[in-house]
């Protein structure tokens, strides 16, 4: 028969190490905490970028868009001025006719044309005086 050994070893029992579950769980809660904090935080900035962005795009194209009509215009103008019908226009303007056509001019020394008056030049104004008018109808004797 085996003896058991004698001695403080075998008497003393195994004692549990104590488990810090609750220190532990605090620090595992309070690390969670932090992190969803930066965490939203650099969503926050993140989403806040992307606004600014837009805006600032916004603000670019509307901007943007009196320049690119002129830019459009400017582009039509020069196709305008490009054509065969206005080039045909233009030489008429310096005597780079048809065949059949003369050149007008006035003779040196002949009287200028007559001036054309516009239509209604001689009338007065009408007056839309809503107030003088009510005044004149109220007031009349």
């Amino acid at each position: 028969m085996a003896r058991e050994p004698v001695g403080r070893q075998a008497s003393a029992m195994p004692t549990p190490r104590r488990e810090r579950t609750v220190e532990r769980r605090a620090l595992v809660v309070l690390v969670a905490l932090v992190a969803g904090i930066g965490g939203a935080t650099a969503i926050s900035r993140a989403t806040s970028d992307v606004i600014e962005t837009r805006a600032q795009v916004e603000q670019s194209t509307s901007l943007n868009s009196p320049i690119r009509a002129q830019v459009y215009a400017g582009r039509r103008e020069i196709e305008f001025g490009q054509s065969e019908a206005y080039l045909r226009f233009a030489a008429r303007g310096l005597g780079h006719g048809r065949g059949r056509e003369e050149a007008f001019a006035l003779r040196e020394g002949a009287p200028p044309p007559p001036s054309i008056t516009p239509l209604g030049a001689g009338q007065a104004p009408a007056q839309d005086d809503v107030l003088a008018g009510f005044l004149d109808l109220l007031l009349e004797p």
